[in-house]
């Protein structure tokens, strides 16, 4: 039911400190994350950014993932997701509930977007130009997150 409950269960040796937010480099999660996790729903939305992966199965609703090479994909607490790793993976996962974004946009609806929605395709594959503008944006916010700085939680 959150962020770190998940990280827990998954047995990463990270956790965050924010309740409505998360972002870590796969690479950081350390080497003991379960290769494999039942099918579960969570309370918040993720994003993976994944860059390289070799073998695996993601499974979002009822729908497989086994090509995940510089992709985008997008889980809503209304999706039962679960995962099968057999290898090293690269790239990025953010996690956040709904309400980090009350404080500056009241009325933002994140079901608007397609891309979490449960009746579409959840990932995106990206080309060789996107993958190196996302991944410029996704470090950026990552480095805002690791910064110890009074400014931390608003940037």
């Amino acid at each position: 039911s959150t962020i770190n409950a998940y990280l827990k269960a998954a047995n990463t040796s990270v956790r965050t400190d924010f309740k409505e937010f998360f972002i870590t480099k796969i690479s950081d999660l350390g080497n003991q994350v379960v290769p494999f996790m039942t099918a579960i729903q969570k309370d918040f939305y993720q994003i993976n950014f994944i860059t390289q992966h070799d073998t695996g199965t993601y499974r979002i609703n009822l729908k497989d993932y086994q090509q995940l090479d510089n992709c985008l994909y997008f889980i809503s607490p209304d999706h039962i997701y679960s995962w099968m790793r057999k290898s090293q993976l690269d790239g990025y996962l953010i996690y956040f509930k709904k309400s980090l974004f009350k404080p500056i946009m009241p009325s933002f609806e994140i079901e608007l977007y397609p891309f979490f929605s449960i009746e579409q395709d959840n990932m995106l594959i990206l080309d060789d130009e996107a993958v190196i503008q996302v991944d410029l944006l996704i470090e950026q916010l990552h480095h805002f997150y690791k910064t110890q700085t009074q400014y931390r939680a608003k940037l």
